[in-house]
């Protein structure tokens, strides 16, 4: 049985809720009242702060974690998740910090890879938290600007044309409402798929070396993607391991062909599909290889990608 934050947890730990109030297309700013409403009525009292602009809050979340906070409650989409995974892991001693997942954008692959659906939070009734737990993250190693950049993944990495449909979606107005947003994600997506080309991409996995022409490669610390593609259904997040998903230089019609199985996890039967349990792997590639983490896109190729296990305290709310 789950147990509420008040029969599990220290009531007086100091808690910040960290909030994205474009999360959603803007929906977090619209729902707001019931949203907070509804985390208090599950037990936690905390202070707000709202984000501003793209890394505030990982920033929000070093700051409040060097004035004392132990508890940072991330309310907004996977990337706001992320930044605040990240304001955590990158302090001093991220072991003493807890992450609230209250898990409120657009897509929430995240929170369905913890366990928690889409109808808990749209019941109507008072959130309840899970007891925390310990799961692993991604390290990523990558290029930005010019510059070596490290950054950490709490859900999945991505390669090829995901990343690609990433940053077409980074150009839909913020001002869609958010069925609207759905909508246009899916349109892009197609839209990206048809004029996308397979990378050649040069991929190492401990003293094995694939090359060859790839459509995507996902690198899956949970097991869900996109919206709600069970993209890796062998993944867990605690098992001190990353799932490799390499799918390789399948056609345009094939992979349209097999995308409704991308929704129940057979997809992985498929000969073009592979699925490899990973502590380490690194990509290269003579083309321009973006990467997106979470949602976002945090840099290009080359990428060494590792597990780092038990690393993150995570609090499911819903």
């Amino acid at each position: 049985m789950d147990k509420t934050f008040s029969e599990g947890m220290d009531t007086e730990m100091d808690t910040k809720a960290i909030v994205n109030p474009v999360a959603g297309s803007h929906s977090v700013t619209k729902e707001w009242g019931n949203i907070q409403g509804r985390i208090q009525r599950a037990g936690l009292e905390f202070d707000v702060e709202f984000t501003k602009y793209p890394g505030h809050a990982a920033e929000i979340a070093r700051r409040s974690i060097k004035n004392g906070y132990r508890c940072l409650l991330a309310v907004g989409g996977d990337g706001t998740i992320n930044e605040v995974a990240n304001g955590i892991l990158f302090s001093e001693n991220p072991g003493n910090t807890i992450l609230g997942v209250v898990n409120e954008g657009t897509a929430n692959a995240f929170k369905m890879s913890l366990g928690l659906g889409e109808e808990r939070t749209d019941s109507g009734l008072s959130w309840k938290t899970h007891q925390p737990v310990k799961i692993d993250v991604g390290m990523i190693n990558c290029q930005r600007q010019g510059k070596q950049a490290k950054h950490y993944f709490v859900n999945e990495v991505s390669v090829g044309l995901p990343a690609e449909v990433v940053r077409k979606w980074n150009h839909i107005p913020g001002s869609y409402s958010k069925k609207l947003n759905l909508l246009m994600r899916t349109i892009t997506g197609y839209l990206t798929l048809i004029n996308s080309k397979n990378k050649r991409l040069n991929i190492e996995i401990v003293n094995n070396t694939e090359t060859g022409r790839f459509c995507t490669v996902v690198i899956a610390n949970g097991k869900y993607f996109a919206d709600g593609m069970i993209i890796a259904p062998n993944a867990t997040l605690d098992d001190g391991l990353l799932d490799s998903i390499m799918i390789g230089d399948i056609s345009m019609y094939d992979l349209i062909k097999i995308r409704p199985k991308l929704y129940d996890g057979t997809h992985i039967d498929h000969e073009k599909f592979k699925e490899t349990k990973v502590s380490e792997i690194s990509i290269k590639s003579e083309e321009k290889l973006i990467i997106e983490a979470d949602g976002d896109i945090v840099g290009e190729g080359p990428v060494s990608i590792r597990v780092v296990p038990s690393a993150l305290n995570v609090l499911p709310i819903y």
